[in-house]
């Protein structure tokens, strides 16, 4: 549970690191606002984004990706790319449904 994009757990960032943090700069604060679990704080900006790069590092998507992104530079971008048509597919075609998250224990 890391509480910054380049905490003790290997993030490094550039080309050759595991894109952990490198050129990010500050992170933004989540949202204000009720959270889904009341009972918990919310989950750190940080923490949200580490849990996406571990999900993504079992993802073998194509490296290159069109040349109006112009990014493909690295895996990181190529993750990216392919979170991002899958995001926008389900937020048009998913019907909404009702599940929690896990609530056994808290990322800071």
């Amino acid at each position: 549970t890391g509480s910054t994009a380049s905490s003790s757990n290997g993030a490094s960032g550039g080309r050759g690191g595991d894109g952990g943090g490198g050129n990010m700069g500050s992170m933004p604060e989540a949202a204000a606002g009720p959270c889904i679990l009341p009972t918990f704080g919310a989950t750190k900006f940080e923490c949200c984004w580490m849990s996406l790069l571990n999900s993504f590092k079992h993802w073998n998507v194509p490296q290159s990706v069109p040349v109006v992104a112009q990014r493909d530079c690295c895996s990181l971008h190529s993750w990216l790319f392919c979170a991002r048509k899958i995001l926008k597919y389900v937020q048009k075609h998913q019907a909404c449904f009702d599940t929690l998250p896990y609530h056994g224990w808290q990322c800071q």
